[in-house]
């Protein structure tokens, strides 16, 4: 939508925001601390938290937003962009749904939670065209991205590519060697992801195709780029059981059941296999895990990305992402400022559906 813009001109982007689970509240509080964002409105869906400040729920002084659970009155606001943060799993219509909402209202729309849609090209074909009439219909904007599926999976592979010369073969390595540390969530921990489940069975991401449809349009996006086209992609996935039993802030773990994995899509071009993402999650670090497993550097600390460009010249490079004093997890909040940061630019962009590439080169503008 068009819409007065702090890149432009001085005055601020005024932004609604819904959504506090971990990572949303991330982002609602890099709203409130962004100077060129407006926080104008707050949507809970906890009936607890009604009547909240945003700025005291996010531990600052109060600002005077406070939330509210009629979803209605954000499009009464008409912001200039709404930064949806509610998760989707589960519950996909319904998000759908909301998100069409605030764009045919001619209200932007950010997202971390729509990880299909970090590549609109590749995304769920009926999901995409849901979004984007709604876009044509109010002349308004969509924006999907976050961590990974997101910066690593996306701006970060582009910029390496932009200084290979030949390139035969791409790999994009995700590590994690602790996963109760970085992302303390029983239910996903323990269903999605399948951690303490038997082994021999599949967990609910792979079971119901989640890892093809949030990872998959990063093979997209890679071959793109590259001017290549993938003709399949396949799917392959190892398990490997704990020695023993683990104690753990999220419960006990057993013996013999499932303490780490790695799974891997490769994209086949030309016949071969020329391009993969791929992933290595150990429940603890006390998890060992089979010597032919790949793995981040040495002095890996919680996180990291592991890219690797063969060809000439070849080019090998990790990010490292390490825990904060206060332990808190860095991915969560990189996941929420990279759409933050996003903001005045998509507000700015041209309607309809945009990915990361698709945008300005973009940074923080909250320094101290």
């Amino acid at each position: 939508m068009s819409a007065s813009n702090s890149l432009l001109t001085p005055e601020p982007v005024h932004v609604a925001h819904m959504g506090t689970g971990h990572t949303g509240t991330e982002a609602l509080s890099g709203i409130i601390a962004h100077p060129a964002l407006e926080l104008v409105g707050w949507y809970v869906s906890t009936p607890t938290k009604v009547g909240m400040d945003a700025g005291t729920y996010c531990g600052g002084p109060a600002i005077g937003i406070q939330a509210s659970n009629v979803l209605a009155s954000l499009i009464d606001l008409q912001p200039d962009c709404v930064f949806y943060a509610s998760s989707i799993i589960g519950r996909e219509s319904d998000a759908i749904a909301e998100v069409v909402q605030f764009l045919e209202a001619g209200i932007d729309v950010v997202s971390f939670a729509f990880l299909q849609m970090v590549y609109p090209p590749a995304a769920p074909t009926a999901m995409r065209k849901a979004i984007s009439a709604a876009c044509h219909e109010g002349n308004s904007t969509f924006f999907a991205s976050g961590s990974e599926p997101g910066v690593f999976t996306t701006t970060l592979p582009a910029t390496l590519l932009s200084a290979a010369g030949r390139v035969s073969r791409y790999r994009e390595l995700q590590v994690i060697p602790d996963i109760i540390a970085a992302y303390p969530v029983a239910s996903v921990i323990r269903e999605s992801m399948g951690f303490g489940q038997p082994m021999g069975t599949l967990p609910g991401r792979f079971s119901d195709g989640t890892i093809s449809t949030w990872w998959e349009p990063n093979l997209h996006m890679v071959a793109n780029k590259l001017g290549l086209e993938i003709e399949d992609v396949r799917f392959d996935i190892d398990f490997h059981p704990l020695a023993q039993e683990i104690d753990t802030e999220l419960g006990v773990f057993a013996a013999g059941s499932i303490g780490a994995y790695w799974w891997k899509l490769t994209g086949i071009v030309n016949g071969r296999p020329f391009l993969s993402v791929e992933y290595v999650c150990q429940l603890t670090r006390e998890v060992e895990v089979p010597d032919d497993w790949p793995r981040g550097a040495p002095d890996t600390g919680e996180c990291a990305v592991v890219y690797s460009i063969e060809g000439d010249p070849a080019l090998k490079v990790q990010v490292y992402m390490s825990n904060s004093a206060e332990g808190k997890n860095p991915s969560v909040s990189i996941t929420a400022m990279h759409v933050v940061n996003a903001i005045p630019h998509v507000v700015a962009a041209p309607a309809g559906l945009c990915n990361a590439l698709d945008l300005p080169h973009y940074t923080t503008r909250t320094v101290d």
